[in-house]
C-alpha cells in the first residue's frame, strides 16, 4: 500500500462537493483543449492533517468565511508545449496537492519556518513515523535486513546532500512525504501554504515538471529567482483589489523582492519577504483593507523557459475566503497548541 494511502484521512463526499470548479476565462491566447501532451502526475490523495493542527480551517460544506480550499486548476493559464513559438497558454493542472495553510501573527519575521517547532511538516513526519512503527514486523530474513541497511545508508547519504529524495522513479514509502512550503512574510505575520505530491520524491513523472523541479532544488538562487512565480486571481471582491493585484497576471517574485530558499530532510521552503518591496507592501495594504470581503486564488508555478521545460504544470494553488485578521493566533501560540500532536 502506498504510504500516502495509509497516512491520509480519506476525503469525504462533502469535501469533494465543496471543491471549487470554475471554467477558465475565455481568451484568444488560451487553449481549452484537454492536455494530452503530458502524463498524469504520480500523486496520492490529498492528505488531510488533523483539524486541531490547522491555524485556519479547510473549507467545509456551507462554510464561506475565514477558510481555505484548493481551487480548480483549469482556472489558471500556463504556458503550452509550443509557447515559445505560438504564445498560446493552456488550462493548468496540478503537480502537487494543497496540504494545509497557516495564517499567524509574529512580532518578528520568521525565516526557515520548517525548522521551527510546531510547523505542519513536523506533524506530518510524526504521523508518518507512528504509522511506520505500527506497520513494522519482525524481519528475520537476512536479505530483508540487508535491504533495510542499504536504505538506511541511502537515507544518511540523502541527509548529507540536503535530505530531499531525488529518486523519483521509485519513491520510498518508508520515508515521509515531500513538502513544498511557501512562507509569505508580511509586516504583521505569516501566510504559509504547504503542498505535496503525496510521496517522498519531489517528482511526479512529468519530465518537463521534474526537470524544472530538479534544477530548482539543485541550482543556485539566481536560477530560482528567475523561475518562481505566482498567479493571483480574483474570484470575488472589490474592484480596487483586482486592479492593484493584477488579475491572472503572472509575477516572478525573485526579481521584485527578497526571496530565500531552504532545503531540509523532506521539504523545500521558499520564504517570500513581502515587506522588502514597496509595491508589494502597497498591494498588501489594499488587500488587507478588504480581506474580509474578498475571495482570492493564488497559484504557484516554476516558469518554463525552454522546450524541455514546457508545457508548464502548476506546482499547486490555494483559495482563501474572507479572512478574519482580527482574531489570528500568534506563531508561538500555534506551536504550543500543537505540542500534543508531537
Amino acid at each position: 500500500m502506498n504510504f500516502w494511502n495509509s497516512l491520509t484521512l480519506k476525503r469525504s463526499p462533502s469535501q469533494d462537493a465543496v471543491e471549487d470548479k470554475e471554467p477558465s476565462p475565455n481568451n484568444a491566447n488560451v487553449s481549452e483543449t484537454p492536455r494530452n501532451d503530458v502524463p498524469v502526475p504520480n500523486r496520492g490523495p490529498i492528505f488531510d492533517v488533523p483539524k486541531d493542527a490547522l491555524s485556519i480551517p479547510r473549507r467545509a460544506e456551507n462554510q464561506n468565511d475565514n477558510c481555505w480550499s484548493q481551487p480548480d486548476a483549469c482556472s489558471f493559464r500556463v504556458r503550452g508545449a509550443n509557447y515559445l513559438n505560438d504564445r498560446i497558454k493552456v488550462a493548468g493542472d496540478f503537480a502537487y496537492h494543497l496540504v494545509g495553510v497557516d495564517l499567524v501573527t509574529a512580532d518578528q519575521p520568521i525565516e526557515h519556518w520548517a525548522s521551527k517547532p510546531g510547523n505542519l511538516i513536523s506533524i506530518v513526519n510524526k504521523i508518518h513515523a507512528e504509522k511506520q512503527k505500527k506497520a513494522e514486523k519482525p524481519q528475520e530474513d537476512q536479505k530483508v535486513q540487508a535491504s533495510q541497511k542499504q536504505k538506511q545508508k541511502k537515507s544518511q547519504d540523502d541527509e548529507e546532500e540536503g535530505g530531499v529524495d531525488l529518486d523519483g522513479s521509485n519513491p520510498d514509502p518508508t520515508k515521509p512525504p515531500f513538502i513544498f512550503l511557501v512562507n509569505f512574510i508580511m509586516p504583521w505575520g505569516h501566510f504559509l501554504a504547504y503542498f505535496s505530491p503525496g510521496h517522498s520524491s519531489p517528482f511526479v513523472g512529468d519530465p518537463h515538471f521534474d526537470k524544472l523541479m530538479l534544477d530548482f532544488i539543485s541550482k543556485d538562487d539566481d536560477f530560482r529567482n528567475a523561475r518562481f512565480k505566482i498567479i493571483p486571481r480574483m474570484v470575488e471582491g472589490n474592484w480596487a483589489v483586482k486592479k492593484i493585484m493584477g488579475d491572472n497576471t503572472p509575477a516572478i517574485l525573485g526579481t521584485k523582492m527578497t526571496v530565500k530558499y531552504f532545503r531540509g530532510d523532506n521539504y523545500f521552503e521558499v520564504d517570500v519577504d513581502l515587506t522588502s518591496s514597496k509595491i508589494a507592501r502597497g498591494i498588501l495594504g489594499t488587500v488587507k483593507t478588504y480581506v474580509k470581503s474578498v475571495v482570492i486564488d493564488l497559484a504557484l508555478i516554476l516558469e518554463g523557459q525552454s522546450e524541455e521545460e514546457l508545457p508548464e504544470r502548476l506546482l499547486g494553488a490555494l483559495r482563501f475566503y474572507r479572512l478574519d485578521l482580527d482574531n489570528l493566533l500568534s506563531a508561538d501560540t500555534v506551536a504550543k497548541l500543537r505540542k500534543h500532536l508531537l
